[in-house]
C-alpha cells in the first residue's frame, strides 16, 4: 500500500504517514497530484474562522470593476508583453495546444446531429487505438462554401489533414498523385 505523509504540524497538518487514498487530488502538485494535507486536516483548516470569512472569489460588480481596472494599466500590459517576447516557445505551445485542442472537439453547431458527434468520437477512438492523430475533415472545405454536413466529412490523418489545408477535392487528388510519384522515383 503507497503511503504518504501529511505536511508537518507546523504547515497545518498532523504529520503522520497515511495511505494515499486519504489525499485529495492536487492537478497543480507536480510531485505526486496530491495535497500537502490529509482530508481531515483539509477539513479541520477550512473549519477555522479566518479561513471561513475569505471568500474564493469576488464576484461582486466592484471587484470585476477592480480585476478589469488592473487588467488594462499599461503596467502590467507592458509586463505581459515583455513576458510574452522573452517567452515565445511557451507562448507558441500554449497556442498551438488551443488550437490543436479546438480542432478535435466536436465544433457546437454538430450537437444536434448524432453522425456527426458520433464522427467526432470515432476520431478520438481511432487516434488512441492506432497511436496516430486522426481528424475530422471536410471534404468541400468551409471556405469554399462546403457544408457542415455529415456528408462533407472525412476522417483523416492529422499530417494528411494539415497537407490538405483548403484544397478542393480534385486538387487533393492531384497533390497526392503527384506525392506519390516523387516518393516512387
Amino acid at each position: 500500500m503507497d503511503l504518504k505523509r501529511c505536511s508537518k504540524p507546523t504547515g497545518g497538518g498532523c504529520g503522520k504517514l497515511l495511505p494515499i487514498y486519504k489525499f485529495s487530488v492536487d492537478r497543480h502538485n507536480k510531485t505526486d497530484g496530491l495535497q500537502l494535507k490529509c482530508k481531515a486536516c483539509q477539513k479541520e483548516y477550512r473549519a477555522r474562522p479566518e479561513v471561513k470569512k475569505r471568500k474564493a472569489y469576488d464576484q461582486t460588480p466592484e471587484a470585476k470593476a477592480r480585476q478589469k481596472a488592473y487588467r488594462e494599466t499599461p503596467e502590467r500590459k507592458a509586463r505581459q508583453k515583455a513576458w510574452r517576447k522573452t517567452n515565445r516557445g511557451k507562448v507558441n505551445a500554449y497556442n498551438a495546444r488551443r488550437k490543436a485542442d479546438r480542432r478535435k472537439a466536436t465544433p457546437p453547431w454538430a450537437k444536434g446531429d448524432k453522425r456527426i458527434v458520433a464522427m467526432y468520437d470515432l476520431a478520438v477512438a481511432l487516434s488512441i487505438s492506432e497511436g496516430v492523430p486522426i481528424e475530422v475533415d471536410h471534404i468541400h472545405p468551409s471556405s469554399h462554401n462546403g457544408a457542415n454536413d455529415f456528408q462533407n466529412m472525412q476522417l483523416l490523418t492529422a499530417s494528411d489533414n494539415s497537407a490538405k489545408g483548403d484544397k478542393l477535392p480534385a486538387a487533393w487528388r492531384d497533390y497526392k498523385e503527384r506525392r506519390l510519384a516523387c516518393l516512387a522515383a
